[in-house]
């Protein structure tokens, strides 16, 4: 289809089993819900110890990714616009 993916991975021990749970029924719930603030999920799979989640690619990377880049911070314009996009996205 030549679309560009993302493949990620979260790793799970026993001790946190109910995190998986919660985890995996917020990605199938996204799977299944169609907004234009949402990043589209196209699948995800348990394999005994970790989470994997297949997504649409963003080219700007995760909030976790442009705080690792960043050094940690925001400005306050970029947290105004990541609380604006999360909270459209609830609606």
């Amino acid at each position: 289809t030549k679309e560009m993916t993302c493949i990620s991975r979260i790793e799970y021990e026993e001790a946190m089993l109910t995190a998986f749970k919660e985890n995996h029924a917020t990605l199938k719930w996204i799977e299944n819900t169609e907004s234009p603030h949402l990043v589209p999920q196209y699948g995800t799979f348990f394999d005994g110890s970790s989470l994997w989640y297949v997504n649409e690619f963003c080219e700007g990377g995760s909030a976790r990714s442009q705080i690792d880049v960043g050094g940690g911070v925001f400005t306050e314009h970029e947290v105004a616009a990541i609380c604006y996009a999360v909270l459209s996205g609830l609606v």
